[in-house]
């Protein structure tokens, strides 16, 4: 009978500790961006080799117009500024002749939009291509 009053005693002590260390948290008041920085830093990765180098990355206009933002390096990873991510619908990743193209939409319509830009870092996985 003393080893369950003990075992009680334990478990009343814990909640206790438990209790009191949620009754001193504060709420968060307002939103507060996650990021402040003026990059994004995107990495480029597939299940078969990897991080991928030599990836080009296209910003994609409202008229469907691309334009070349530049190449991840020999980690996968390419820094695109927020700036130029804000004026764009969609960023393409496309690795020639063995991978499929991956993107994120941009624009306000897009599901993928709202936060988006409010952090500093995404990963995206290319499919490779299986020709039989």
């Amino acid at each position: 009978m003393a080893k369950g009053t003990a075992a009680c005693a334990s478990f009343g002590l814990t909640a206790l500790c438990v209790l009191i260390g949620c009754a001193h948290s504060q709420s968060p008041v307002g939103h507060e961006p996650v990021s402040v920085a003026g990059e994004m830093r995107f990495f480029v990765g597939s299940t078969d080799r990897g991080m991928l180098p030599d990836v080009d990355v296209l910003l994609m206009n409202a008229s469907g117009r691309l334009v070349a933002v530049g190449g991840t390096d020999v980690f996968g990873a390419v820094l695109v500024p927020k700036a130029r991510l804000r004026g764009a619908s969609a960023i393409l990743f496309c690795k020639r002749e063995q991978y499929f193209c991956g993107a994120f939409r941009l624009d306000e319509r897009a599901s993928s939009a709202p936060g988006f830009l409010e952090f500093d870092e995404h990963f995206i996985e290319l499919a490779p291509l299986a020709l039989r």
